[in-house]
Parts: C-alpha cells; structure tokens; sequence
C-alpha cells in the first residue's frame, strides 16, 4: 500500500499554501477542486504549460484524494491527537469555584423541592378551604334559594361551624406560610460560616474518634447532625423545618467541598464502605473551646 506524503490535513494546507483557509476543511476541499479546474490540461489545450504545472496538478489530485479519505473536522496531526484528548478533558473538568457553585445549587434545589413538599399541600388545602368558607358566610343572603348551600346558609349552626372553619384554616394557612418561610431561612443558613461551623461542632460531639490533636469525622455523622435524622416525632420535625436525609446529604457535600478548598477539612483514607474527613486540628481545638465556653 503506497504511503501518503501528508499525515494530517494541516500539512496538506501548508504544502499547498493553504493555511488562510483557518482549518476549514470544507473550504480547503473546494479550493483545491477550483485549482484543479484552472490547472487542467484541457484548458490550454489538452496539454500542460510547463513541468511546474504539470506537477502542481498531480500535487493537487493526491491532495484531494488525501482530503476525500480523512473526514477530519479540524486540521490536528495525528501525533497532537493524545494532547489534543488530554486537553480536552482538562476543559470539561469543572474547576473548583465551579464544582463549589454547582453543588451550591443542586442543594438549594433539593432544599425547595422539600420545603415546598412539607408546608405546600397544606398551605393550599387551608388556603382553599379558608377561601371557601369565607366566601359562604359573606354571601350567605345571596344563596338562600342555591340547592347547593341553601341548607348551610339558612341553619345558624352550620353558619357558625363555617365561620369556625375559615377562622382554623386561616390559621393554618398562616401557620404553613411561617413555617415554610422560617424553613427556607434555615436552609440559607446552614449553607453559611455559622452553619457549617455548627455542623462540624455537632459531629465533633457525637464522634467517638475524638483525640488531642486530631479529629475523623464521617459523612453520615455529619448528615446525621444537619438533619437529626431520627431524632423526634414527625410532627415535631415539621416545625422544626428540618431537611430530609438526602437533601441533608448534598448540603453536607456541598459544604466539604469548601471546607476542603480551604484546608479545614481532607479526606481520610477510607476503610471500608465509611467516608471520613479528617478536621484541621487547630479547628477542633477552636471548636471544642467554643462549645465549653457556652456551657460554662
């Protein structure tokens, strides 16, 4: 098999003086067919005007031919091609302020999914219902002869139980309206320095690990401390506004990923199916002191 002169598009571009073309090889395959026209023997004759032309022709037919059989996008040598790769890669890698603002994100997305599943129903069902019962009592003289609500409007009992309805629900909405606003204040705050410092403090608490110098933490234990997963009943952990052990989770991730830019925490070599972080000691000691000072 015969050996092509050119190991890249580049070179064919650079061969034929081409290289204004910019790497385009739409344009560089259109500009050697328009020479090949104007080069042909048959426009000066049949024959060619010199050994020059003759041989620029040849030149240009085994360029095309290259062209035709390396359906290349860019003009890249093939010895470029693992720089080219490695490159690349590099480009879609997200830099650490990136990674730090995309894991932001994703919680403060999971953080709204939960607060609206948590206090929304409610606050719609109360908001519906208020709305209802108001409107009955208000218009109840306009609805004496409805055969719908006549019955209610004219039976002073079911008016009173009404009126007692829209009074509960309204405050029910009310109630929801705080709560979903409190639990999203909660959310903002734990993505803070305060937040992530009392995360760290409550996990150093309740870590078993803890030595003079030096203190290993794990994931779940700081998940654990920002959810309070399985602490309290259900209801007390609706008004509480506490997140769910998944949103919890990114929460947790997303703030390690700080801490570890800042050099508070690193991860621990890992032993078994457990993620630990190692915290900065000098941290421990700060927040220890912190914790002993309060209870002082």
């Amino acid at each position: 098999m015969e050996t092509s002169r050119w190991s890249s598009l580049g070179e064919v571009a650079r061969d034929l003086d081409f290289e204004h073309l910019g790497g385009n090889v739409d344009a560089l395959r259109s500009e050697i067919r328009r020479q090949l026209s104007s080069a042909h023997p048959d426009k000066t004759g049949g024959s060619f005007a010199d050994k020059g032309a003759e041989t620029r022709y040849l030149l240009l037919s085994e360029a095309l031919a290259f062209v035709d059989q390396n359906q290349a996008t860019s003009l890249v040598r093939l010895d470029e091609l693992p720089g080219l790769v490695a490159a690349i890669r590099q480009a879609m890698d997200m830099s650490p302020k990136q990674e730090l603002s995309q894991a932001r994100a994703d919680y403060r997305a999971a953080a709204g999914l939960d607060t609206r599943t948590r206090y929304g129903s409610m606050r719609v069902t109360s908001g519906t219902f208020a709305a209802i019962c108001g409107a009955i009592v208000a218009f109840a003289g306009q609805l004496n002869d409805n055969p719908v609500f006549g019955h209610l409007v004219t039976n002073p009992f079911a008016l009173g139980a009404l009126g007692i309805g829209f009074l509960y629900s309204g405050m029910f909405f009310t109630m929801s309206w705080f709560l979903e606003r409190r639990a999203e204040q909660r959310s903002e705050w734990l993505a803070t320095e305060d937040g992530q410092r009392e995360m760290l403090a409550s996990a150093l608490r309740r870590s078993a690990n803890q030595t003079a110098t030096c203190q290993t933490i794990t994931l779940r234990s700081l998940v654990n401390a920002v959810s309070r997963h399985g602490h309290g009943s259900p209801m007390l952990r609706l008004f509480a506004g506490t997140l769910s052990h998944a949103t919890a989770e990114k929460l947790v991730r997303a703030n390690l990923v700080e801490l570890e830019q800042r050099g508070i925490v690193k991860k621990a070599k890992q032993n078994g199916f457990e993620i630990a972080y190692e915290v900065d000691p000098i941290v421990v000691r700060e927040l220890l002191e912190e914790r002993r000072t309060e209870g002082a």
